[in-house]
Formats: C-alpha cells, structure tokens, sequence
C-alpha cells in the first residue's frame, strides 16, 4: 500500500473491530508491520486514549503501534498498561509492547506491575509484563526476588512463564547471591513442574561462578546441604561447571565443616561435588590436616574411589594410613591378613571368579539386518497370529553367528 493508503488501511482494521466486523487479529497480527507510515499516530492515538472505544479495538490498536514500533506512542503505551481501569487484555498487549520495545523510560516505568502496586492481575500476565520490561535494568534484585512467587494460573503458558524461562538468574551481580541463594533455599526440586525450581537451580549456578565474592560459597554450602536430597535433579548446568576440578574442591571444603556431623557427610560431599577418584590428591592433602570428623568422611571417600590398579596412587594411600589411623582403620579390609581357606577367603574367592567372568563375557554386537529372513518371517504371519510378532525379534542368531538377525 502507499503510504497514504496504509493509514486509511489501518483506519478500516480498527473501525472493523469498533463495529464488531473483526473480533480476533491473530492471523492478520503479523501483517500489522506493513501499516508503518507517518499518519499512524494520528490514526492510533485516539483509540490508546479514548475509554469509550471498543476493547477488541484498543486492542488492535496497541498492537498495530507495537508492530511498527511506533515510539511517538509509548508513552500513551505506557499509561495504558498501567492504567487500572482498562480492560485486562488491552493492559496485558500494551505492557508487552512496552517489554518488546520500549525505551529505557518505558521499560523503568512497568515497575509497578512487578511491584504489585497497579490493580488486579489474576494470572499474572501483567508481572511477567512488568518482569520482561523492567529486570535486569530497573529492577533491584530484592524486589525481583520478592516478585518470584508460585505462579497464580500453573495451567497457563503467559508472561510470567516466560520470564521464569528466560533464564533470569544469570544477570544477578555477585553481591547479590547471597540473598538469592536464602530465596533459592525455599525452592527445591519437586517433580519439575513449577518453573520456579529451574530459577533456583540458576541461582546456585551463578553462585558456582562466583565463589569468591563474599559470602557466597558459605551460603552455597548451606542451601546445598539442605538440597542434598535432591541432588540427582541436579541441571546440566551445574553439573558441566562441577566438571572444573577447581570447583569441586573449593566447593568440598566449603562443605567439610557443614556436613562434619551429618551422618551421611560422606555421601553429601560425593554427590554434592560430584567427587571422582581423579580428586583422590587433592582429598588426601585435604585428609590428613582435618578435624577427626571430617577425617572420617574423607576417609570413607577415598577407599569408595580406591584407584586398585593405579599402583602409585595405591602406594600413597597406604603410606598416608601410617600416619593417619582413621584412614588404616578403613582400610581394613584391603590390607589385613586373612587365612587362606578361611569362610571369609573362599566367599572373596568367589566374588573375584564372578567380577572376572563377568568381565570376560563377549559383549553383544549390534544386530544384522537380513532382509531375506525378515521378508520370510513376515509371509509366516498370519493374522490370527498377528501378535505373535516376537517371532521377529533379534533372538535368532544370524547365519554366519557373528551378529544376530533384528
């Protein structure tokens, strides 16, 4: 269209929804774009103003501005999100607006849709809003962290889903951890349905990348003690940044006064770090310099990850149990003697002949396709025996009896 034709194009949408000739712009919203012209201010700004104008119509109308990015129209955007009188609809499109593409000004201006301080938002469309346009710039994380509540409509997929989705955590600045990380204490893995449990768990990443600053590995420590049980829906993220050996280490000293008396400390420390027997030097130093609790659970640890074919590894845990009698203690089992013959000796016996035959055992190889076969055994099907289908199952070895026929 020409530029004077779009504005009369735009005219007519509108005055289709005022008089109840269009009632849904769904399929024509990604058309909206192509109205752009000088005019469309003229056209649009009394529809954002006007109460009395149809809410369908207001409603195209927001959107129109927001496709063409009409800025001369933000701040009449802006006062209708917040306006408490407006239909909800038409409150929820201009905020969205505002969240796409408003200014600095505009966005800073939603802030009372997170807040809470503009009226009634049942579903909390007008917080996710408010969220998308004001976080990370014009938003405390304080007031973010007190916005982040169970959502009212958990059946619903709207704004504040989608700013629960965006990975918010990740723009909190290493001062702000320690408070987040008390948040994320009350947020624990459950089944994986409430958006809020991944908020927390990129609260506990982004303290993994920030365990220096103050306060925050001592906090970690403490919501990770209290998450422990749930430690195997830890995210991929925290496990990829636990694969830096640095990490593990900085983070199981945090943890050894915290778990010291826990009864299940050894198993806080392997699960929690995601211990592995390339950590054994490192928990050896760790070893013999601490506190007899903690001496008891690393002790545990190490002979779980005994390295018995790496002879020098080997060499240095027996030497460290000479000077740590808790280590020899657990060790026990490794070094004492036994009489040949003995109950305990045949039952050893037995279980090293089961590990070896187990480990000799051929492994299975990927299955051959023979089409003859399969073509043979699909005529052989009737359809009274149509269930019968196992009859084509890998359990047939394959003519050469190398591979088996799928």
């Amino acid at each position: 269209a020409v530029v004077g034709g779009r504005a009369a194009l735009a005219e007519s949408v509108l005055h289709a929804f005022e008089t109840g000739q269009l009632l849904d712009d769904r399929e024509i919203r990604p058309l909206y774009a192509r109205l752009a012209c000088p005019d469309l201010v003229r056209v649009l700004q009394p529809y954002l103003r006007d109460t009395s104008r149809t809410p369908a119509a207001r409603h195209a109308a927001v959107c129109i501005a927001a496709g063409c990015e009409v800025k001369a129209l933000m701040t009449d955007v802006v006062a209708l999100a917040l306006d408490q009188d407006a239909p909800r609809l038409v409150r929820t499109a201009a905020a969205y607006a505002v969240a796409r593409s408003g200014d600095p000004q505009a966005r800073a201006a939603l802030r009372p849709l997170v807040l809470e301080e503009s009226g009634d938002d049942p579903e909390d469309e007008l917080k996710g809003c408010g969220l998308l346009a004001a976080w990370p710039a014009h938003l405390r994380a304080s007031e973010l962290l007190r916005a982040l509540k169970p959502r009212k409509n958990p059946n619903l997929i709207g704004m504040y889903d989608r700013f629960l989705r965006s990975s918010p955590m990740k723009s909190l600045l290493p001062e702000d951890l320690p408070t987040a990380l008390e948040w994320a204490k009350e947020h624990v893995p459950d089944r994986g349905i409430d958006p809020l449990e991944k908020v927390a768990s990129e609260v506990l990443a982004q303290a993994l990348r920030h365990l220096d600053a103050t306060g925050v590995i001592e906090a970690l420590a403490t919501v990770l003690l209290a998450r422990w049980q749930f430690s195997h829906d830890r995210s991929e993220e925290i496990s990829s940044l636990l694969e830096a050996p640095a990490v593990r280490e900085q983070l199981a000293r945090a943890l050894y006064p915290v778990v010291a008396d826990n009864a299940h400390g050894s198993l806080i420390l392997m699960d929690t770090c995601l211990l592995r027997p390339t950590d054994i030097p490192w928990l050896m130093k760790d070893l013999e310099g601490a506190a007899e609790a903690t001496q008891r659970q690393l002790a545990w640890i190490i002979v779980r990850y005994l390295p018995a074919a790496d002879v020098e590894t080997f060499d240095i845990i027996l030497g460290a149990a000479k000077r740590v009698p808790i280590l020899a203690a657990e060790l026990e089992p490794w070094t004492a003697a036994r009489m040949l013959g003995s109950t305990f000796a045949e039952e050893e016996k037995a279980h090293f002949e089961d590990l070896r035959r187990a480990s000799e055992r051929p492994k299975r190889t990927t299955p051959v396709l023979d089409l003859d076969i399969l073509r043979a055994r699909l005529q052989q099907i009737q359809p009274e025996t149509f269930f019968h289908v196992w009859a084509l199952s890998d359990r047939a070895p394959s003519p050469d009896g190398n591979g088996e026929v799928l």
